[in-house]
Parts: structure tokens; C-alpha cells; sequence
């Protein structure tokens, strides 16, 4: 039996920001499951790549600043690059250290998770 710290969460979002709370609560949750020990995976997909657009201060919550905690605490955040080039995102325009990356990177991150949870609707 694995030990918790040995243990991957992946996470998948499909929600854009300001659509939902579901990039908070994901991100939230990303920082709980590293702080007990739990490697990390995040996977932006669909209108979720818009949250690696969100960079600058926001006088309210900012789904970005979330995502850049998440990976300060040592979350591996991913974006699906064909959905940022749909948006016209470039790498200029997004948050510096989530890679840009195809669905195969998604699959290899499930085959390393003991556990997944979409946020979709």
C-alpha cells in the first residue's frame, strides 16, 4: 500500500474562470493535497486555459493567483496548447512556468495518478 506522500492527485479543469468557483476550489484543493505530502497535476483543458491568461492583481478572487500558489507549493500545471492557440494565448500573455502541452501529456498524467477529479460543469 502506498504511503499519502507517495501518493499523485490529478486535476482536471474544463471551466473558464469567472464561470464558476471551480478554479478556486481546484486550486484550494491542490494546496491542501501538497501540504500532505501528495504530488500534484494540473491539467488546464477547453475554456481552462483562460485561467493561465489571468496574471495581474485583481481587487477580487483571482483564479491565476490561485493556480500560481498552487505551483509555488510544487503543483505541475499544464495547458492544453491547442486550446490556448484557439484563444490566442501566447506565451507572453499567460502565467510563466505552466507548460503548453497536448492531451498526451494528460493521459502519462493519469497513468501516474491514484487519483483524478474533473471539474466540468
Amino acid at each position: 500500500m502506498l504511503e499519502e506522500k507517495d501518493k499523485t492527485l490529478s486535476i482536471l479543469l474544463l471551466r473558464g474562470p469567472y464561470v464558476s468557483e471551480y478554479a478556486e476550489i481546484a486550486s484550494k484543493l491542490a494546496l491542501t493535497a501538497r501540504k500532505k505530502g501528495y504530488k500534484v497535476n494540473m491539467f488546464l483543458y477547453l475554456d481552462a486555459a483562460w485561467l493561465q491568461h489571468i496574471k495581474e492583481f485583481k481587487s477580487f478572487s483571482n483564479p491565476g493567483d490561485w493556480i500560481k500558489r498552487a505551483m509555488r507549493k510544487g503543483a505541475v500545471v499544464k495547458s492544453c496548447q491547442r486550446c490556448s492557440e484557439a484563444r490566442d494565448l501566447t506565451p507572453d500573455d499567460t502565467i510563466k512556468g505552466i507548460e503548453q502541452s497536448g492531451l498526451y501529456s494528460f493521459v502519462d498524467m493519469l497513468a501516474e495518478s491514484d487519483r483524478v477529479l474533473t471539474f466540468i460543469g
